[in-house]
């Protein structure tokens, strides 16, 4: 909770804006099942899917950059339905809505269908060290829609 001390009469201001940005970081589990029917969607219609929160609610991942799964919270399935994607939801809600840099990622192949939380860098080069570190087999550019396999 952050507090800004005096500020000419205004501390009462930005302590309830920062309770506000706490309370925006919880979801219910109805907007969090709403949110996994949304992503189901799009991982049946599209092969996968990136979202985050801004504070107020998911957003879309950005349009350039690249993505790394953080190599904890990998989840792989054979099934994925609506269900399996709002368990996943909430299990990692508190750490996705916390970052700026953290977001919900979900793809299919062949066999198996992956859920994950991944971070964002705008360079490919950061991109693939983190990948390194975390021991990924590879990263996702956004920009051109495409896996890049270390």
């Amino acid at each position: 909770m952050e507090f800004y001390g005096d500020t000419g009469g205004n501390w009462g201001r930005h302590y309830s804006e920062s309770l506000n940005r706490e309370v925006e970081r919880k979801i219910t589990e109805r907007d969090a099942f709403r949110l996994a029917s949304l992503l189901h969607t799009e991982l049946c219609s599209k092969g996968g899917f990136t979202a985050g929160h801004s504070g107020v609610g998911p957003v879309s991942a950005p349009d350039t950059g690249y993505m790394v799964s953080d190599g904890r919270s990998e989840m792989r399935v054979r099934t994925c339905t609506v269900e399996t994607i709002y368990r996943f939801l909430l299990t990692h809600w508190d750490r996705v809505s916390e970052s700026d840099f953290l977001y919900f990622g979900g793809w299919q192949t062949d066999d198996y269908v992956y859920l994950d939380v991944s971070s964002w860098h705008a360079q490919s080069s950061l991109a693939l060290y983190v990948a390194r570190e975390r021991k990924q087999i590879a990263i996702y550019d956004l920009a051109n829609k495409v896996s890049i396999t270390i």
